[in-house]
């Protein structure tokens, strides 16, 4: 999960930017870092299911740290994401 969240404050910068490019290369390269952005963000979402389930499985199996395992799902990346992205 904290490989996660250090991915998320990465990648928030670039979507926090005010710079719109000032020509046309500019805003081509900016285009470039979001496109790259979105396919990071597909591999993204597939890793962040997997962590969901395997979460999730250890909390219905029973683990020791159930309670912190539910915790960081709860109030940790889900909570997180919408604020670092949007």
């Amino acid at each position: 999960m904290i490989e996660a969240q250090s991915w998320m404050e990465e990648k928030h910068p670039l979507l926090a930017s005010t710079d719109y490019g000032k020509d046309e290369d500019s805003v081509v390269s900016l285009l470039k870092k979001l496109d790259a952005l979105d396919l990071d963000l597909e591999a993204f979402d597939t890793n962040m299911q997997k962590l969901s389930s395997l979460s999730s499985g250890l909390i219905e199996r029973g683990h020791f740290d159930s309670e912190d395992i539910k915790h960081r799902q709860v109030k940790g990346l889900v909570k997180e994401m919408p604020t670092v992205f949007f």
